[in-house]
């Protein structure tokens, strides 16, 4: 059955009539690892950004509908209910006659589902999908206690997988906490090396020198690509407005090795450290290199601060950062070798975080296939003759 036969019609808000405060929920506030709200920002009628038209309910399932294979989908919980979602987000409300609202979430998680939006997306650096297109794909409507079955199954895989979410979050918030207080310079850094304070008394007895951006490196604007220059057996990989987002392949780089770009549309505000060339498209700025800054040290000063560049763009049309804001951004300048003993205890936090081949990375990927494995196996029904 269409998933337009399932769904109700989604009221928007009448801004020139509401005097209240919504939470508005953007495309970035979706978490596309949790699959869970992260991030808000209070709106109104007077800074209302132009997208900020649904209202939402508890129960609805929200999907991106720009760039979709992001997969930024959610299920609303009751502290959104009644706020505001993007226009980029197809709110699936569903007729719960019909259909359960777990049923709607674990439906648009699947493959199948994915392929259909890969399949019908449209544009190629900013690709996306209409709503009447989603509603379109056709899902399976078994009766209700099939539905409560399965989504009873699939539901314990997935707060499984959140549980060990939770704890790695909690792992990267201590990691975090680390690195800020390593890049203050103030005098908690000797309890994480004392190799570091020792640097700091030979080096930096008056204090570490901050310094913009501009003054350092400096910033560069990435390069739109057409389709057409895009091919599957180019040598390097194309970024776009999303610090994981690859568009595709070309044949020639403008941005060398261990350089960080900072998204300026899509993910704004992301922050990522690539080691090989690439091409950088328009959705991200490049930063440059210098003799006395260590790369990964430039990353890692401005890593901890997405939210601020995030909080910095310009709404209104596409949501966007100007080049200013990040050139004139102050990172700290301490001489090489405290940047390199910084780097060095900074990735080998980052390694027990993220690196997939131990601990609870791994744990997380191998629950996540599992979920996938059994979820792609119960959704697949035969088609009634």
């Amino acid at each position: 059955m269409p998933l337009n036969n399932c769904v109700h019609e989604v009221n928007n808000v009448k801004w020139r009539i509401s005097a209240e405060n919504y939470l508005y929920i953007d495309l970035t506030s979706v978490d596309r690892h949790t699959h869970r709200i992260t991030d808000t920002q209070t709106i109104n009628a007077n800074n209302a950004p132009s997208r900020a038209q649904q209202i939402v309910l508890v129960n609805d399932v929200l999907f991106a509908t720009t760039r979709p294979t992001l997969k930024r989908f959610c299920l609303i919980n009751r502290e959104y209910h009644g706020q505001i979602c993007s226009t980029g987000f197809c709110v699936l409300r569903a007729r719960k006659e019909l259909v359960l609202p777990n049923w709607l979430f674990h439906i648009v998680s699947s493959s199948d589902f994915l392929h259909y939006i890969e399949a019908n997306q449209k544009g190629a650096s900013y690709p996306a999908i209409s709503n009447k297109e989603v509603k379109q794909y056709k899902i399976p409507v078994p009766p209700l206690p099939i539905q409560q079955e399965i989504v009873r199954i699939l539901d314990q895989f997935t707060e499984l997988t959140m549980e060990l979410t939770m704890e790695l979050t909690m792992r990267k918030k201590q990691y975090e906490c680390y690195r800020d207080e390593l890049l203050a310079f103030d005098n908690s850094q000797g309890k994480f090396s004392p190799k570091l304070e020792q640097l700091l008394r030979e080096h930096c007895p008056d204090g570490v020198e901050y310094k913009t951006i501009r003054e350092t490196v400096g910033v560069n604007r990435g390069r739109r690509l057409t389709k057409n220059q895009l091919s599957d057996d180019g040598e390097y990989d194309v970024y776009h407005g999303s610090k994981d987002s690859i568009l595709g392949k070309y044949n020639q780089y403008n941005a060398p090795a261990h350089t960080t770009i900072v998204v300026n549309t899509g993910g704004i505000g992301g922050v990522k450290y690539l080691e090989k060339p690439f091409w950088c498209s328009d959705g991200s700025f490049w930063l440059g290199q210098s003799n006395f800054i260590n790369s990964k040290f430039l990353y890692y000063c401005l890593s901890g601060y997405e939210s601020y560049f995030f909080s910095k763009k310009r709404v209104g049309g596409v949501p966007t950062i100007d080049k200013s804001v990040v050139e004139d951004f102050q990172i700290p300048v301490p001489p090489l070798p405290i940047q390199q003993e910084i780097v060095r205890i900074l990735d080998h936090f980052e390694m027990i975080c993220t690196d997939l081949t131990v601990g609870l990375p791994a744990e997380i990927e191998a629950r996540q296939k599992q979920y996938e494995y059994y979820r792609d196996k119960l959704l697949a029904f035969t088609p009634a003759q």
